[in-house]
C-alpha cells in the first residue's frame, strides 16, 4: 500500500493534488486529515466524489510500502508517532519546487501522461485547488504552469460555474469584515509610506477558514507592500504573511522566526509557542531590520526626486547599495541642512520628506544597530531627555519607597513601550 499524507486544515489544493496522486499510484490511500476547510467538506459531501481516504486507526503499518507527502514537506513528528521507519518517501510540494503556484499544477506536470481519465467532479476539484491557491490566477505566485494546468482540466467538462460556490475569493462576509477591522485596529505599520509593511494579530476561539484570503484584501485596501498577521484560534495559531513586492520575500523573513516552507509571496507557519506577544515582538524586530537594510535607492525609485537632487548624480544615488540605516547613521542624524553623500551634496529633504515614517515617528531600532546609539542603552540619559525634572523626582521617590520595603518596582505599559521603540522627542517633555 502507498500512503499519501497532506497537511491538516486541508484546502482544495491539498486534497485535489493528493487525489490525483492516488490516481497515478495503484493501491494508494490518503491519510485522512484531522480537519479540512469547511468549503472542502461541503464539496466532498455534495458531489459524492470518490476519494480513497484511510483513517489513522485503520492503518496497518506492515502493509505500507511507500509514503508520499503531498502539498507539504516531510513530517518527521507524524512518522515518529506512527512508528514508521525505513520506508521509501517521496515529496510533491510546490512550496519547494519553483515554477508552480499550486500543488495540483506540480502533480499534473509530473504525471500528465497517467492522468488521462478524469471525471468532471475530479476536474472541478483540481480547478478549485488551482484557483484557490493562486487567487483565481491573480496572485504574484501564479506561474504559467497554473494556466496550462487549468486549461488541461477544462477538457473533462467540469461545472466551472460551481467554483464561486466554494471559493469566494473576491467577496467578504460579515465575519470577514469584522476580522479585517480587528486586524487594522491591532496593527502597527513599519516602513516609509512608499514601502509600508503591516504587522498585526487576530484572536478568536472559532477558526475562520478564509482568514488567509483576507490578507490579499488588506494589501489592496491599504496599499501595502507586505502584511504579517498572527491568527490565534482555540486549537492552533498561524503566522501568515503576504507580499506585493518582488524584493519582499516573506518566507525568508518567517524563516528567521521559525524554519519552514513557503512562497516568497505567501507563507505560513504553525506557531507552537505560548507567548504570542514575544512572537509579535520578534516579528517587529525582524521586519524592521529588513526595512533598514534595504538600499536607499530601492525607496527613492518610488518617488520623484528631481526637486532634491542634481540630475547628473540621480542615477548614482538610485543605484547606490548603501542601506537606509547606514545612510541615516552616516549622513542624516546630525540634522544638517545639506548632506555630503560620498563626494556629492544632497538636500536633507530627501530623507525628511521622502522617508518620514522611518526615523521621525515611533520605530523599532534593529537590535544589532542599537550599539551605534549609546543613548538607547543608557536609561538614565534617556530619562533625562524624555521626562521633565518633576517626573524624574517622582520616580526617585517611588524607588526609595520600594527600597525601604524591599520591593521591586517596575514601570509598565505605554511609557516603557515608547522608550523601547525609541520614541525620542526631547522637545516635548511629559
Amino acid at each position: 500500500m502507498i500512503l499519501v499524507i497532506t497537511h491538516d486544515g486541508s484546502d482544495f489544493d491539498a486534497i485535489a493534488s493528493s487525489m490525483l496522486l492516488t490516481k497515478v499510484y495503484t493501491n494508494s490511500f490518503i491519510l485522512k486529515p484531522e480537519n479540512m476547510e469547511e468549503p472542502v467538506l461541503n464539496f466532498l459531501k455534495e458531489t459524492n466524489i470518490e476519494i480513497s481516504f484511510i483513517k489513522k486507526q485503520d492503518l496497518k503499518l506492515k502493509e505500507i510500502d511507500k509514503i508520499i507527502f503531498s502539498d507539504r514537506d516531510l513530517n518527521s513528528n507524524l512518522l515518529n508517532e506512527l512508528k514508521i521507519k525505513n520506508i521509501p518517501i517521496e515529496i510533491f510540494d510546490h512550496h519547494t519546487n519553483k515554477g508552480f503556484g499550486s500543488n495540483v499544477s506540480l502533480v499534473l506536470n509530473c504525471f500528465k501522461k497517467y492522468l488521462k481519465k478524469i471525471t468532471p467532479n475530479e476536474a472541478l476539484l483540481a480547478l478549485l485547488g488551482i484557483y484557490q491557491d493562486t487567487g483565481n490566477l491573480t496572485y504574484g505566485s501564479t506561474e504559467k504552469t497554473d494556466f496550462s494546468a487549468s486549461a488541461y482540466f477544462l477538457q473533462f467538462k467540469p461545472m466551472i460555474h460551481r467554483i464561486p460556490y466554494y471559493i469566494k475569493l473576491f467577496e467578504i462576509d460579515i465575519n470577514g469584515i469584522k476580522i479585517i477591522k480587528s486586524i487594522i485596529d491591532n496593527s502597527v505599520t513599519i516602513g516609509p509610506k512608499y514601502f509600508r509593511i503591516m504587522i498585526s494579530h487576530y484572536i478568536n476561539k472559532e477558526y475562520y477558514f478564509g482568514y488567509s484570503l483576507l490578507m490579499n484584501h488588506l494589501i489592496n485596501l491599504l496599499d501595502l507592500k507586505g502584511i504579517f498577521v498572527l491568527f490565534i484560534f482555540k486549537n492552533k495559531t498561524f503566522l501568515t504573511a503576504r507580499s506585493a513586492a518582488k524584493d519582499l520575500n516573506v518566507n525568508d523573513i518567517l524563516n528567521k522566526l521559525q524554519k519552514g516552507k513557503g512562497h516568497p509571496f505567501a507563507s505560513t507557519r504553525v506557531i507552537r509557542r505560548n507567548n504570542h506577544h514575544d512572537v509579535k515582538r520578534e516579528l517587529k524586530h525582524t521586519v524592521t531590520e529588513f526595512i533598514f537594510k534595504r538600499s536607499l535607492g530601492s525607496y527613492l525609485k518610488f518617488v520623484d526626486i528631481k526637486p532634491y537632487i542634481e540630475k547628473a548624480i540621480k542615477d548614482k544615488v538610485l543605484s547606490s547599495k548603501i542601506s537606509l540605516w547606514d545612510y541615516y547613521d552616516n549622513y542624516v542624524k546630525d540634522l544638517r541642512p545639506q548632506i555630503k553623500f560620498r563626494k556629492y551634496i544632497l538636500s536633507y529633504r530627501i530623507f525628511k520628506e521622502i522617508l518620514p515614517r522611518v526615523f521621525f515617528k515611533p520605530v523599532l531600532i534593529p537590535q544589532k544597530d542599537r550599539k551605534k546609539h549609546p543613548i538607547l542603552l543608557s536609561f538614565k540619559k534617556y530619562f533625562s531627555k524624555y521626562f521633565s525634572v518633576s517626573i524624574i523626582d517622582l520616580f526617585q521617590q517611588i524607588k526609595q519607597i520600594g527600597d525601604k520595603d524591599h520591593l521591586n518596582i517596575f514601570l509598565v505599559g505605554g511609557i516603557p513601550r515608547d522608550l523601547l521603540i525609541a520614541h525620542l522627542n526631547s522637545k516635548n517633555k511629559i
